[in-house]
């Protein structure tokens, strides 16, 4: 009997997998540890407290929070779901036969909105008084937006791609989902290691470059290819994990629920790579590993440390150049290459002609990467005025372009010109439909910002995604103003 036949043989119910070796939905009398605190060598608890919030911080109520718990003889055990208060409170009664257990895992998933919030995973971690385990850190729902294109179901059996924000791309068929009602829900994009939601897996010290979370959250029964872009140079290796849901079979051994498992090592084609054979739609994590790298340890996402934001770091900018300039390297305190765009104004831009300029930043755009274009729509004429306001110069470059099929190409002037009507870009916007940003530069990837000051001169090298771009576009300026 495959998994298919299990969870159709019951309609569908997530908790009924359990019948093929997983996680059953409530928890029964099984003997095994004493649940007496003073005989357990483990950890004792008589019930699991925490909160649920959304990114912006605010209390989720009516969230399923449900504790799955693997006793000291390695059985593994789910409790029944409670629901989380206005205040986003939650706590989980413990029966007495299970108080003593080697680890547990809090699973989170938001009733009646299928696909919208990734399933979030959080290892049981916390200080316990009076026998009640608090949670170390708040569980955070990560909201996903939907699919920027999603073929019609059609043939269920006909493969298709399916686009998402930030360049990741699907390739499957909707009859490879277990759930097939699954197919028209789907959802992903790209989460930072920073934004990841509380603790998944054991901490040990070996993180991911990137996650990407998927909802809703559904085991695979065919074939699918993942491609999403990485930032690593050209024929780098990159490990891909995937974790484990209630019951996910990989190369014929279960993922313990809430764990990342290795699922393939792939190489950097075109600033992409791809992997298939997931054995579930969920989360999965990447890294880029070195040459010498042989045996591969398993990362796991560290809880983040509570409140605040990461202070920028202080910007040391090399000395400025003289003009006319000629092209010395490709890296920072090198004077660049000398470069021409077509402007979507008809005109030219080269950067020579901008030898003067105190500053000139140049943001690298790739069309097709949800959270650049949010960015430029929400904050980037904003932010390129208060560049020209305090005397730089500030220019988007399209110069690359990510199709429906998750394939990437060259850019036109005509995807120039889309690019800056549909975000309703105010700055120039020039096309680099030959690569030269990435040639003449020595640190690519699927976002950056290049900051050039007087004389053509690489002053500083990165800026990352979202608002991290104005927190550096803001930091460079003011590092020139002080010196």
């Amino acid at each position: 009997m495959t998994l298919r036949d299990v969870v159709l043989s019951v309609g569908g119910s997530v908790l009924a997998v359990s019948l093929a070796g997983g996680c059953t939905g409530s928890m029964t009398s099984t003997g095994g540890a004493s649940s007496e605190a003073g005989l357990c060598e483990a950890t004792y608890a008589s019930s699991l407290e925490g909160r649920v919030l959304d990114e912006a911080g605010a209390a989720l109520a009516g969230t399923f929070v449900q504790a799955c718990v693997t006793d000291v003889d390695g059985r593994a055990f789910c409790l029944e779901p409670v629901e989380s208060d206005a205040r986003g409170a939650f706590v989980i009664e413990v029966p007495e036969d299970g108080r003593c257990f080697a680890e547990a895992m809090v699973r989170i998933t938001r009733p009646g909105e299928a696909g919208r919030y990734a399933t979030t995973y959080c290892a049981v971690e916390g200080a316990i008084e009076d026998g009640a385990l608090s949670l170390a850190y708040d569980a955070t729902i990560v909201e996903l937006p939907a699919a920027l294109s999603l073929p019609p179901v059609g043939t269920a059996s006909a493969t298709r791609s399916v686009l998402f924000m930030d360049g990741i791309a699907l390739s499957l068929s909707p009859e490879a989902l277990v759930r097939e009602d699954a197919y028209p829900l789907l959802r992903a994009r790209h989460v930072t290691t920073s934004e990841a939601p509380c603790s998944i897996g054991a901490p040990s010290g070996v993180g991911f470059d990137g996650l990407v979370a998927f909802g809703p959250e559904v085991e695979l029964d065919g074939d699918a290819t993942l491609g999403l872009p990485v930032e690593a140079p050209e024929g780098s290796r990159v490990e891909l994990f995937t974790i484990g849901g209630t019951y996910t079979v990989l190369d014929g051994a279960q993922i313990p629920e809430g764990r990342f498992a290795r699922v393939a090592t792939s190489v950097v084609r075109s600033g992409r790579v791809t992997v298939s054979g997931l054995p579930i739609l969920s989360w999965v994590g990447y890294r880029v590993v070195d040459e010498a790298t042989t045996t591969p340890t398993e990362p796991t996402i560290p809880a983040p440390a509570g409140g605040g934001t990461t202070p920028s770091a202080s910007i040391e900018l090399p000395a400025q150049g003289s003009c006319p300039a000629i092209a010395s390297g490709r890296d920072v305190g090198d004077v660049i290459a000398e470069l021409s765009f077509p402007n979507v104004d008809g005109s030219t831009f080269a950067v020579r002609d901008h030898c003067e300029d105190e500053l000139l930043v140049v943001y690298h755009y790739v069309d097709g990467c949800g959270s650049c274009a949010s960015f430029l729509a929400t904050e980037g004429n904003a932010l390129a005025a208060e560049v020209e306001a305090r005397g730089y110069r500030f220019v988007v470059a399209v110069a690359r372009v990510n199709d429906l099929d998750g394939t990437s190409r060259e850019p036109t002037i005509e995807d120039a010109r889309r690019v800056r009507d549909e975000l309703g870009l105010a700055m120039p916007v020039v096309v680099d439909d030959s690569r030269a940003l990435l040639s003449a530069f020595s640190r690519s990837g699927p976002s950056y910002v290049l900051f050039l000051r007087r004389g053509n001169v690489i002053a500083h090298p990165w800026a990352g995604y979202g608002s991290r771009v104005s927190a550096t576009v803001r930091d460079v300026m003011s590092a020139l103003e002080a010196e």
